[in-house]
């Protein structure tokens, strides 16, 4: 705990203090932040660097200073070449995927452990640096000052727009999205499946064989706003709209129709204002740069939603898109169309984006989760964890329908008292918790079971919960009821959580995780 200062000021140091340029206030980190130059970095607080804001299937690394796949099991990312390659047993060897096994480098050349790739040996003399892009040495100068070195004109240059200076590579290299990662040597960012290689014939000095085996790369489930018989119809209030790098031309929604169109490009354009007509007139959103997005909030959406693409500052409107959102089709988080695509949503029935799923699930995964049916046979419940989380959930929680059902509310309370009671009310479990803590229930389960919640000073009830255990109606890995969720089960047939669990963070190839990209194999080197 530290002394309150003044609104929008950190206390740093014994003192409280302004934020000074280059800063901003976080009210939620009570601390004065960097302000991130690159709209595609955010601030990290605990290494206290901008970074870039890295995708489902993608870490940061350090060395790179970049978003990259995270590798299967000895594999290693490849700057070099953009993808994940095998590891190699020995250290003085480096995967080519030219031949496709590990080999030494050249003479007089070395393993550069960052960059995986050979290098001379003998570097640079003097103040000169190698510049491993181009295989040259160039003036450490502008390595120091870190600027791009033009050969033709034999000076050092600022990074041009769009790109950043990397200490790796010592040269500008462009800024890619949080799903791509950057090829320094054409310039270019590669989405997710261009790390996906074809079979790769692996060989060595004694054998010849190729293996392979199919790691499916299971997509995140589409998260519908509706038009799809999967979510209740219900009209659009809330929208966000993410400006793209790309104008994206041609079946660019997953759920393309010819009730969506786009007219003009906004491809040239930097900075933009988006407006989005609604039944009560034009709405105008903050002024956004590439990947930034545009929040629209208590709108009422026509049937045809015209969203207009300016450039900042004027009334040039550079592209006019037409969006269905009457729900007669269907739409969804991720759909895209001309410069705009749909990161967020709220309906008039309570549902919003928070609620989409972000990772992917294999086939089978809600079969796996149903703790009563096994292959469509049912059994009986032996265990059941739920975790305290405080919170009051009374609706869409659990498919239980009337036989759950929820009274009071702990409204938060960190440390309580529960105790889990069957249908005759007598006690099976009673313990002391606080949020995020879990409890496990061991028996014979009746019918119909209750949880109640107390508070430990007055022992007064705070809540009481009750749901069916006979497993005559559903209970699901995920489940909550009221300020629980069951987080483990075990039945008779000695089913557990743990096969959900598993089909809910399925194996991911390449930095997988990332959408329906297809299969994409594994490469090994001889038979093993």
């Amino acid at each position: 705990c530290v002394p309150k200062c003044e609104i929008d000021q950190e206390y740093e140091g014994g003192v409280c203090r302004d934020c000074v340029d280059g800063e901003i206030y976080s009210p939620i980190l009570r601390l004065c932040i960097d302000v991130c130059e690159n709209p595609m970095f955010a601030y990290y607080p605990v290494e206290d660097l901008c970074l870039p804001i890295c995708a489902i299937g993608f870490e940061f690394s350090t060395k790179l200073e970049q978003c990259i796949p995270v590798c299967l099991p000895n594999t290693v990312f490849s700057p070099v070449f953009g993808y994940c390659v095998p590891s190699c047993e020995t250290s003085n060897k480096i995967y080519d995927p030219d031949v496709g096994f590990c080999k030494p480098c050249p003479p007089e050349m070395v393993i550069d452990e960052t960059l995986q790739t050979c290098v001379p040996t003998k570097r640079c003399n003097g103040n000169m640096v190698y510049l491993v892009l181009d295989d040259i040495c160039i003036p450490g100068v502008c390595s120091e000052q870190q600027m791009t070195y033009d050969s033709n004109t034999n000076s050092c240059n600022p990074c041009p727009p769009g790109t950043r200076y990397s200490p790796v590579y010592k040269q500008c290299i462009v800024n890619c999205r949080p799903f791509e990662v950057a090829n320094p040597f054409d310039g270019t960012c590669h989405d997710a499946p261009s790390f996906v290689k074809p079979t790769i014939t692996a060989t060595s000095t004694t054998t010849s064989s190729t293996s392979s085996t199919t790691c499916l790369d299971y997509p995140i489930p589409i998260c519908y706003i509706c038009g799809d018989e999967s979510v209740e119809k219900s009209k659009i209030t809330s929208l966000a709209l993410r400006y793209e790098q790309y104008d994206c031309t041609g079946n660019c929604l997953d759920h393309m129709n010819d009730k969506h169109s786009v007219s003009g490009s906004a491809s040239q354009e930097g900075i933009v204002d988006i407006l989005l007509y609604t039944k009560s007139g034009a709405v105008k959103a903050a002024s956004v740069s590439r990947s930034q997005l545009a929040t629209f909030n208590n709108v009422q959406l026509d049937a045809n939603t015209v969203v207009e693409i300016l450039q900042a500052g004027t009334d040039n409107v550079v592209s006019t898109i037409l969006l269905h959102a009457s729900c007669s089709v269907a739409l969804a988080v991720g759909d895209k169309i001309g410069a705009i695509s749909i990161q967020g949503f709220a309906t008039e029935n309570g549902r919003t984006s928070d609620e989409c799923p972000t990772e992917p699930v294999m086939p089978g995964a809600a079969e796996a989760c149903e703790a009563c049916f096994v292959n469509g046979e049912k059994t009986k419940l032996t265990k059941l964890t739920f975790e305290y989380t405080g919170k009051n959930c009374v609706t869409n929680c659990n498919d239980q329908g009337s036989l759950a059902s929820v009274e009071g509310n702990p409204n938060l309370r960190k440390h309580v008292l529960i105790k889990f009671l069957d249908k005759s009310m007598q006690v099976m479990s009673s313990q002391n918790i606080k949020i995020g803590e879990t409890f496990t229930v061991t028996e014979q389960f009746s019918s119909a079971s209750w949880i109640e919640i107390y508070n430990r000073n007055t022992m007064r009830v705070l809540s009481t919960v009750g749901l069916h255990t006979s497993c005559s109606v559903p209970v699901q890995y995920g489940d909550e009821f009221g300020a629980f969720k069951l987080v483990g089960f075990e039945n008779l047939l000695g089913i557990s959580e743990s096969a959900c669990i598993q089909a809910l963070n399925p194996p991911k190839c390449y930095g997988g995780g990332l959408g329906p990209v297809g299969s994409c194999e594994m490469m090994y080197l001889d038979e093993t």
